[in-house]
């Protein structure tokens, strides 16, 4: 389980004068990997707190799939092959939402088997364009 706590100001600008507001927000997050399975389960809460004490809640739930280790698109992220893998990603065969055995992103993936910062680059563009 993850606990994430933070605050924060930013400047409002309105019709009138600029005002700053203040706001702290606190996220939670609690991960199930099953040891025998095809998809991760994750749950968010996350809570906002604003001026004039205005709360609010956001709920999450998120189910990503884990595919083997010896999968084609990790070889493809870790070798930096961008097009095998934006072709992938165009047909479907694969998700930017695709996790390992060991519930590592591709992104993730990408920047450990790098072998170029070029290359970990080109997977992370690829990536957010999908």
């Amino acid at each position: 389980m993850t606990v994430i706590k933070f605050k924060d100001s930013r400047i409002l600008f309105g019709e009138a004068d600029s005002e700053i507001e203040d706001r702290e927000d606190e996220r939670a997050t609690v991960t199930f990997v099953p040891s025998v399975g095809k998809a991760m389960v994750s749950g968010t809460v996350s809570r906002s707190k604003r001026a004039f004490d205005v709360h609010s809640m956001f709920p999450a739930l998120s189910v990503h799939p884990i595919l083997p280790d010896n999968s084609p698109i990790f070889s493809h992220v870790m070798y930096g092959n961008t097009f095998e893998l934006r072709d992938l990603l165009q047909t479907g065969e694969a998700s930017v939402r695709i996790h390992n055995e060991w519930g590592r992103p591709l992104l993730h993936v990408s920047y450990r088997g790098a072998y170029t910062s070029q290359s970990s680059n080109n997977i992370a563009t690829v990536c957010a364009r999908s």
